[in-house]
């Protein structure tokens, strides 16, 4: 995989992170995990941010997984695998 493959991603997994989280903190300024409020919320509310969360974080480790494997491509630990595999298969 090229670099910029990786870049594009890394990218591609901030802005998903950097939309999800301004969604959340501009129309659901004031939702609170349901055991910390005082007063009723309403359900949807807690749904939706709920949701955008857990957006942010798979966004956030998709980023994470995307940097990883793009240090241990320029390390080099992933050359001659694919050599190496086809060796193991001809026995």
């Amino acid at each position: 995989m090229r670099a910029s493959a990786f870049v594009r991603l890394a990218l591609l997994a901030l802005a998903v992170y950097g939309a999800a989280f301004v969604v959340r903190t501009e129309f659901f300024p004031d939702v609170v995990p349901v055991a910390f409020s005082e007063e009723p919320q309403g359900i949807w509310t807690v749904q939706a941010a709920f949701l955008l969360l857990a957006i942010e974080m798979i966004a956030s480790l998709g980023f994470l997984l995307v940097v990883i494997a793009a240090l241990g491509a320029a390390t080099g630990s992933y050359r001659g695998t694919r050599a190496r595999a086809k060796e193991f298969r001809r026995g």
